[in-house]
């Protein structure tokens, strides 16, 4: 029986497998461990016990890399469609997050993150994704369809030390911002810049971890929160502002920020009150740090609209405000040309919070009653943050893929597929998502 094609790809675990394409349109997929072992076989009796029987349609997504910017729920369903499809995963994925422009951890710094990447790794789909957004949308943050497309770029702190309230720090903005901008260097002068300005806000409480020396060595430092450790390399070419940006930098964990407060210090805090401190370990490096449990710190961010430096000193192209529509376009835009090759997709999973003890959505007989949920808060911003991403999609000709409409799981069958109170599925909806994004795909 003679092969219509033969073809080597590499595995994420280093194992080559071989293609065999036969005249029956059947698919096989060899194991070997190396280019250099694989023989050319003439007859479907040579085909090795452990060989993988594919479908025709499955072949176009075997070996190929899919990568994940979603938030929490990015996380459940990707092995299932990694065993549906025999592709691999490259998450980039991160709970408690938005598409906020100012967030680094957030989609947009993501986003950098992974086309940082694509030298290091084949990216041949990117599967975008956020229900965290509907806070933004629920705010008036959504925008408009005509927003101008804009993408995060560096963050420059703009004053040494933390305000002691919002409205100062918007007046020392206002009153500064034309010495401000002169005394940037015009290197650092890009499209997508963000001034930061630190403000206090004392309804919650922070750690400062002020940097009070320099490292003699390179190393890796440590905070530590009950047990979690977290690294971060610095060497001594590093002032200790470099260092306080790289502790800035690093993600804490969902629901916890680190604001650079420009002074060589940093103020991590979590969104809500909590009891979780920090502990400091320089590992030899010779970088000091003091700990201080204090306010919480918050950005007020300054961003530049403008597309190159010749318009930074005209302060009609910044602003405080750069909506869901301009970060949705600047991430599109962002993707396509630096990751020409890939295939973008944005999903919509389903999107569910319900007590199912009580009784608002349901009728006297205990059946949920699609009317009276369809007028709940979450529903209808949902809605409303789905139109969004479609009408933007739709500008850069990206496909949605739908799975909200497309899986089956609805309110009628909600406690057979969610937890109560939980935005959070069972994985036997993760699965379901799969199959479905797996359906869309093939």
């Amino acid at each position: 029986m003679a092969l219509l094609a033969t073809t080597i790809s590499m595995q994420a675990q280093k194992k080559y497998q071989m293609e065999i394409s036969l005249h029956n349109g059947k698919s096989y997929y060899v194991p070997t461990d190396s280019v250099a072992n694989v023989s050319f076989l003439e007859s479907i009796d040579q085909i090795a016990d452990g060989s993988t029987l594919l479908d025709s349609k499955k072949s176009r997504l075997q070996g190929k890399t899919f990568a994940t910017i979603w938030d929490s729920l990015g996380f459940g369903w990707t092995a299932k469609l990694s065993e549906l499809t025999g592709m691999n995963c490259l998450s980039f994925s991160a709970g408690g997050t938005n598409s906020a422009p100012n967030v680094i951890q957030g989609t947009l710094g993501r986003v950098k993150k992974l086309v940082n990447q694509k030298d290091k790794n084949n990216i041949d789909l990117v599967l975008l994704e956020n229900v965290n957004d509907i806070s933004l949308v629920a705010t008036g943050k959504g925008g408009d369809i005509n927003d101008p497309a804009w993408m995060q770029g560096e963050k420059i702190t703009a004053h040494q030390g933390v305000f002691s309230s919002y409205e100062e720090a918007v007046n020392y903005r206002k009153t500064k911002l034309s010495t401000i901008l002169d005394s940037i260097p015009e290197t650092e002068r890009k499209a997508g810049c963000m001034l930061v300005f630190p403000y206090q806000n004392s309804s919650r409480n922070g750690t400062r971890v002020k940097v009070t020396s320099v490292a003699k060595k390179k190393g890796s430092i440590l905070l530590t929160r009950k047990g979690t450790k977290f690294g971060i390399e610095v060497d001594p070419s590093m002032t200790i502002y470099d260092i306080a940006a790289k502790i800035a930098e690093y993600n804490y964990g969902a629901g916890w920020s680190a604001v650079n407060n420009g002074d060589g210090s940093v103020t991590i805090s979590y969104c809500y009150k909590t009891d979780d401190t920090f502990e400091y370990t320089g590992n030899d490096t010779g970088v000091g740090v003091e700990l201080e449990l204090t306010s919480c710190a918050e950005e007020y961010t300054y961003y530049y609209l403008g597309k190159s430096a010749s318009s930074w000193k005209d302060e009609s192209k910044w602003s405080e405000k750069v909506s869901l529509t301009s970060c949705y376009k600047g991430v599109l835009e962002y993707l396509t040309t630096n990751l020409p090759k890939a295939e973008i997709y944005f999903v919509l999973p389903t999107n569910y919070l319900i007590d199912f003890s009580e009784q608002k959505y349901k009728n006297e007989d205990g059946t949920y009653n699609l009317e009276k949920f369809q007028t709940s808060w979450r529903y209808t911003q949902w809605q409303k943050l789905r139109k969004i991403v479609e009408d933007v999609c739709n500008v850069y000709s990206i496909p949605v893929l739908d799975v909200d409409r497309k899986c089956g799981i609805n309110i009628f069958n909600i406690e057979d597929y969610y937890y109560t109170n939980n935005v959070h599925p069972q994985q036997k909806a993760y699965d379901r998502w799969a199959q479905t994004i797996y359906d869309m795909l093939k």
